[in-house]
């Protein structure tokens, strides 16, 4: 049982998981732009 690089793996694991985190607060940021867009319209339209 070798393992080469060890490390290698959680250093990747580390990367995805920092992109995914990425991923997931772009999205909401972009959700929370998008609904007070959407709030500010209806408002200015009341």
């Amino acid at each position: 049982m070798t393992y080469p690089e060890p490390h290698r793996t959680s250093s990747v694991d580390d990367r995805e998981r920092r992109v995914t985190l990425l991923v997931v607060l772009g999205s909401a940021l972009a959700a929370g732009a998008t609904a007070t867009a959407g709030l500010l319209t209806v408002l200015g339209l009341l």
